[in-house]
């Protein structure tokens, strides 16, 4: 689990203590870790002595919700096992868990297997990728592009044939 204090506000004026302040996290948890492994965390975290005068209100009630691992055994993962070997006939498809976020909550929420993918251009190293998203200057190569939309084509032709 990840906890990042990323936002904060305080006071209204600049010579004037305040008296109260909001602290913003962005908590990710692993698969498996439930609303009740943070509740158990946040007063750890926070501390005894301060804890009494905080007061947690969550941002979003679905954090739990939807999160998680879909299985490998399914039709979805298996198109996309073929989809993928169409463009690297080698490759070992395997899942993996990543830092950023997607929509896939809300698929799971509904009882339906989703994945993340997408295929990279060998052309351009991992560490320049990886140094590319959600970055200045954000961007992806063209071939990258090319190989994954081709690559939901495949997808598609597989699922629906």
């Amino acid at each position: 689990m990840t906890i990042n204090p990323n936002k904060i506000q305080s006071g209204e004026k600049l010579n004037t203590v305040p008296d109260t302040a909001v602290l913003e996290l962005d908590i990710r948890m692993l698969p498996g870790q439930t609303q009740q492994d943070i509740d158990q965390l946040l007063p750890e975290i926070i501390g005894a002595d301060l804890m009494p005068s905080v007061e947690i209100e969550w941002y979003r009630d679905d954090l739990t919700n939807g999160f998680g691992v879909s299985s490998t055994e399914s039709p979805l993962w298996d198109a996309l096992g073929d989809a993928i070997r169409i463009a690297y006939p080698e490759a070992t498809v395997m899942p993996s868990l990543v830092t950023g976020g997607t929509d896939c909550r809300f698929y799971r929420e509904r009882g339906i297997p989703a994945y993340g993918a997408g295929l990279l251009s060998d052309k351009v190293p991992l560490s320049e990728f990886l140094s590319r998203f959600h970055g200045n200057d954000e961007r992806i190569d063209v071939d990258s592009l090319r190989l994954t939309t081709q690559l939901f084509l495949d997808v598609f032709d597989r699922l629906w044939r």
